[in-house]
């Protein structure tokens, strides 16, 4: 498979994510979105980066000037800025990119004599010309991990760093970790995918973990609340109700199946269940009128779509348990649209802040009470209203 071929297959390959960007963690992902997004120029009149440091951050127009115009010596050392001694050979700085620009620049230091394996510098850690080729073709095209808010698609650049790395082949280049032919750079981009992959598989079946963990704990937190609550309904409705026969047993207003909890069929369906006819032959119930917003769980949902599932399942978990002991029937009156913001929350120091989507709904229901809303009563439902 020749490396046009490859560029194909690869991204054949990997189609599932269409984000991908430069290394994880690294000062050079800012400055290359920063690069593309506002130009440039602008960008080296705030920042005043020397050449070399352009050229390995994406821009190679400064530094493939100096070159061509026989500024640069072939094999020197470029100061990078920020680092008291740290430098980088021309080839490496170039072999970053993947416009035709920085080829011709780098034809004409191979014309002029420049090493092809010369280190790149101290502070690249043995890394030559053809390993910074490599890693950039795989940069552009692996999975975007779920820690990362990234939006550009970078796979268009795939052919031209493979162009770089052929150029630098054809002259005798070899890569620190022995690779020195495009079949066994091809081979390596696999390897270094198939290790990706199931590294961001991992990720993402940790960060499902974490939430599930952390939904079950809510859950059993706001169970506790709302049990506590209703018993002090429950204790407060049997001390204004000392007059009256005495109630039927209390209900636990943790479980909703009962009949009391079920919702009426229709808004203008006001016939009582057996069960609800039996109670109200011994207490007296007040019409009421209540409306309460759920929400979706908060960081963990990355999409839209997840928000929208999620705040459903809180409905379904709380809607009953919110009636409280109190309310002998009810039904819902109305119920407004799904309100979905998106937010940036904190992520992993590694990789930046994940956004995520956060959804609410306001429902109101009608129904009957054994508590009278004009006397002061307590709150059992624990939500906003």
């Amino acid at each position: 498979m020749n490396h046009k071929t490859y560029v194909t297959h690869f991204i054949e390959m990997n189609n599932d994510h269409s984000a991908h960007t430069k290394t994880l963690g690294t000062v050079r992902t800012c400055v290359l979105a920063l690069i593309t997004t506002i130009g440039s120029s602008l960008l080296s009149g705030c920042v005043a980066l020397p050449p070399a440091d352009m050229a390995y951050l994406g821009n190679p127009e400064p530094l493939a000037t100096m070159i061509l115009s026989g500024q640069v010596g072939p094999n020197e050392g470029l100061p990078l800025k920020g680092e008291s001694s740290g430098t980088i050979t021309p080839l490496c700085a170039l072999a970053a990119n993947s416009q035709p620009r920085a080829l011709q620049a780098i034809d004409y230091l191979l014309a002029k004599g420049a090493d092809v394996n010369k280190e790149c510098g101290l502070i690249f850690q043995e890394k030559r010309p053809l390993d910074i080729a490599i890693a950039e073709a795989f940069d552009v095209t692996r999975k975007i991990s779920p820690y990362e808010n990234r939006t550009r698609d970078l796979s268009s650049h795939l052919q031209g760093h493979l162009n770089v790395a052929e150029r630098l082949i054809i002259n005798g280049a070899k890569a620190a970790s022995g690779i020195a032919s495009m079949e066994a750079l091809q081979q390596e981009l696999r390897q270094r995918h198939i290790s990706w992959n199931a590294e961001v598989a991992g990720m993402k079946a940790e960060i499902n973990r974490k939430n599930q963990q952390k939904s079950q704990e809510n859950t059993q937190l706001f169970g506790a609340l709302v049990t506590a609550a209703g018993t002090t309904v429950t204790a407060y409705s049997q001390s204004r109700n000392q007059a009256s026969p005495p109630p039927s047993p209390p209900l636990n207003p943790v479980v909703v199946s009962v009949p009391r909890a079920q919702p009426i069929d229709s808004p203008t369906d006001t016939t009582p269940s057996t069960q609800s006819a039996k109670t109200q032959s011994s207490r007296k119930t007040h019409p009421f009128e209540d409306t309460r917003t759920y929400a979706s769980e908060g960081i963990g949902t990355y999409t839209k779509a997840s928000a929208l599932e999620s705040l459903q399942d809180q409905r379904r978990k709380l809607e009953g348990t919110f009636m409280g002991a109190h309310i002998a029937e009810w039904r819902v009156l109305r119920q407004a649209e799904p309100v979905c913001t998106q937010h940036t929350g904190v992520g992993n120091s590694n990789y930046g802040a994940k956004e995520y989507w956060r959804c609410t709904m306001k429902v109101t229901y009608a129904g009957l009470s054994w508590l009278n809303p004009n006397s002061p009563t307590p709150n059992a439902s624990g939500v906003s209203r």
